[in-house]
């Protein structure tokens, strides 16, 4: 792929990402835009409104292989005051997070104590209806 290709597809999932955040979260689109292809820092850049709303410090990634280690560790060095996220996908692929497993028990617990979520429940949470996560009981 050559990299003006492969810089295209990445512009277009942070673009879908930031349309998925604005429509679940009723945030407005003049406060969530996207980074500059090559600009350091998160993905999707936030006002302190939209950081109200949601706040996660994003780094995308829309490839074919992706080591979760590496990429995890960029969205925390750019994360500031921010949870990192890690939202990732690949061709003919659902989009799926990563982000450490105690805010995932952070989350639920503060949402509803330590009931089994439903499906749908847990990807209200997490805020994306194609995301997949997987609980296995202890």
């Amino acid at each position: 792929m050559k990299p003006s290709s492969a810089k295209a597809k990445g512009r277009n999932f942070q673009n879908k990402v930031r349309l998925m955040i604005m429509e679940h979260l009723d945030i407005n689109e003049h406060d969530i835009k996207t980074a500059v292809m090559g600009e350091s820092g998160m993905d999707i850049k936030l006002s302190s409104a939209a950081r109200d709303k949601f706040g996660y410090a994003v780094e995308c990634k829309k490839v074919e292989k992706i080591n979760i280690w590496k990429c995890y560790e960029q969205a925390t060095e750019n994360s500031d005051d921010l949870e990192p996220l890690l939202i990732f996908s690949k061709n003919n692929s659902k989009t799926m997070v990563c982000f450490e497993f105690k805010h995932l028990l952070s989350l639920i617990s503060e949402s509803n104590g330590f009931r089994r979520l439903t499906k749908w429940e847990l990807m209200k949470m997490v805020i994306f209806y194609r995301v997949q996560v997987v609980i296995a009981k202890t």
